[in-house]
């Protein structure tokens, strides 16, 4: 695409996206949402990650895009987790 590959997502998917709000960017947007989630969507996860997500954790902070939390609890009682983003209150 023809920047920098040190720059953060956040400059790349502006770059790919582009500045004009029409339906090529709508396109372009879902798109881009397609491609990561099938990047990070996970089938199958590691022994030890299920062992992590067996603990009793009030809360779980992680820097993933992806759904391996989730889908390593999703055999046990803790599969009701839910995911926070950083619209969510961080108070207990």
């Amino acid at each position: 695409m023809g920047i920098d590959k040190n720059n953060d997502l956040g400059i790349v998917s502006d770059h790919y996206l582009g500045d004009k709000k029409d339906f090529q960017y709508i396109m372009r947007a879902q798109n881009l949402i397609t491609k990561l989630q099938n990047k990070f969507t996970c089938n199958e996860v590691k022994k030890e990650q299920k062992i992590i997500a067996l603990n009793d954790w009030i809360r779980i902070y992680t820097t993933n895009y992806d759904n391996v939390i989730e889908f390593a609890g999703k055999d046990t009682d803790k599969y009701n987790r839910t995911p926070v983003t950083l619209r969510d209150s961080t108070e207990l």
